[in-house]
């Protein structure tokens, strides 16, 4: 029997995304900024090590950060960073130059099938959510090859 992955949902791997970058602007923390934003800012070094490599191997499987290393004379785990799936998932708006760089994520899921009314729902809920914008639906039939 094999031993089951540590995924964790999607949902969860956020809100841990959240307790670590959410009191801060910045997209890059070192090691002891992240070990501090958890609360692990006591603990020793092995024990810190341990539990931010778990969290990273959590996180990456989401596309959410990618790590940050300093080479010397080996390549070290100085940091983690957000990548713009990560910013995304935390309400960070994704920045300009970073709007066109490839981060390495996985492509989009597929988009579960709606009904017509629940479609028309959303766009109801998107053009009062955002109503600056002229949001609209347009459904119309195709065009057969026995009409032209």
């Amino acid at each position: 029997m094999k031993k089951p992955k540590n995924f964790i949902s999607e949902g969860a791997a956020v809100e841990l995304l959240q307790r670590i970058f959410g009191n801060t602007d910045t997209d890059v923390m070192t090691l002891q900024e992240v070990y501090v934003a958890a609360g692990r800012g006591e603990l020793d070094e092995e024990t810190n090590r341990n539990w931010v490599n778990n969290v990273m191997t959590k996180l990456r499987y989401h596309s959410l950060i990618t790590p940050d290393y300093t080479y010397g004379n080996r390549k070290k785990l100085s940091g983690i960073k957000l990548t713009i799936a990560g910013r995304t998932a935390i309400g960070r708006a994704a920045s300009d130059e970073a709007a066109g760089v490839d981060n390495g994520s996985r492509p989009p899921r597929p988009a579960t099938s709606l009904t017509l009314d629940e479609m028309l729902a959303t766009v109801e809920q998107l053009r009062k959510k955002y109503p600056a914008f002229d949001i609209e639906l347009i459904i119309k039939p195709k065009e057969s090859p026995m009409q032209q």
